[in-house]
């Protein structure tokens, strides 16, 4: 891909400091099947990346009405909230 060994295109052909075609990239390896759709990837990856960086930074808090839901359902001795498996197996009578 960066030498252009499959087709003779290269990335450089398609990406540099003042090319980003992503569409055009496509003909590195395939032609131009799907171009859209993986160019759609391209612009979304690096959009993906920055919101997961953004959330991990945010500490979001339990609002009431989920808490009181939790609360409601039952919790384990520690106070963990019993997940509906754990839930299912711990009424539900083990058969054999």
């Amino acid at each position: 891909m960066i030498q252009g060994m499959f087709t003779g295109k290269k990335l450089s052909d398609y990406f540099n400091a003042a090319i980003d075609d992503p569409v055009g990239a496509r003909r590195i390896i395939s032609g131009t099947d799907k171009a859209q759709l993986i160019a759609g990837y391209h612009k979304n990856f690096p959009n993906a990346i920055n919101a997961s960086q953004d959330a991990a930074k945010v500490t979001e808090a339990e609002p009431e009405d989920a808490k009181a839901r939790r609360q409601a359902a039952g919790s384990i001795g520690d106070g963990n909230p019993i997940d509906p498996l754990r839930r299912l197996l711990l009424v539900s009578p083990c058969r054999r």
